[in-house]
């Protein structure tokens, strides 16, 4: 038998590329004022066991503006604030994720996911009238002309339609430099229509077609509102 000695540069070489770990990395999300009272002062409470926040496309970006994903869909809802993935190799400058769902996908059919899934049948996201929703919530507010009562007056709200897809950048100290990602998700900050008198429909919205103008000044408030490690 012939016995091969392998040079000590490319052995050296060749254990470093086996041994390499991968580095896993886990984003949490918090959600914070369930409870608390808007700009002006008004209660409000929202059910803190029924929210569900709908987001996607959690993708490293690289030198040359390409897209590497690492996360398709994710789900928030009260037993449900985390994950991990294994972080791709290579030189990437920004990462970034969306609220909501990108046209193609907001145009599938829930009964063609398994059960599993976060736009399956079982999570209830899916409406005929408005394809999937990306922000589902319920709660009560003070509907007073005083403004100093406890909330009472039931509202939801129940955000979708293609036009609420929208990028959340993290910024490169963030991402290149911990292992974690958390991301604080600012409730009161949905209140950001509320005025002096009192509206239903600055607190319900279902973005039917009139609503929509409203729908993304809520959805913008929320999304500027995304604290990311901090």
């Amino acid at each position: 038998m012939k016995t091969i000695f392998l040079p000590l540069f490319l052995f050296i070489s060749m254990s470093l590329v086996s041994c390499k770990k991968e580095t896993t990395v886990q984003v949490i999300f918090k959600v914070k004022n369930f409870s608390g009272k808007t700009d002006i002062g008004r209660a409000y409470s929202i059910d803190s066991n029924e929210y569900k926040i709908l987001f996607s496309n959690f993708e490293y970006i690289d030198t040359k503006g390409k897209a590497k994903r690492v996360k398709d869909i994710f789900l928030l809802k009260n037993d449900n604030n985390s994950f991990s993935f294994n972080a791709p190799n290579g030189n990437y400058t920004s990462f970034r994720f969306f609220l909501g769902l990108d046209k193609k996908t907001n145009n599938t059919q829930p009964n063609s996911y398994p059960a599993s899934h976060p736009l399956s049948v079982e999570n209830s996201l899916y409406w005929d009238m408005l394809k999937y929703r990306f922000i589902v919530l319920e709660g009560k507010i003070d509907n007073s002309s005083t403004i100093d009562q406890l909330p009472s007056m039931p509202f939801s709200m129940h955000l979708g339609a293609d036009t609420l897809y929208t990028k959340i950048p993290v910024t490169n100290e963030i991402f290149r430099h911990t292992n974690t990602i958390q991301i604080t998700i600012d409730l009161q900050k949905l209140f950001v229509l509320d005025k002096d008198v009192f509206e239903i429909a600055h607190f319900s919205n279902h973005s039917e077609a009139y609503q929509i103008a409203d729908a993304i000044a809520i959805k913008n408030s929320l999304i500027n509102g995304i604290t990311i490690n901090q």
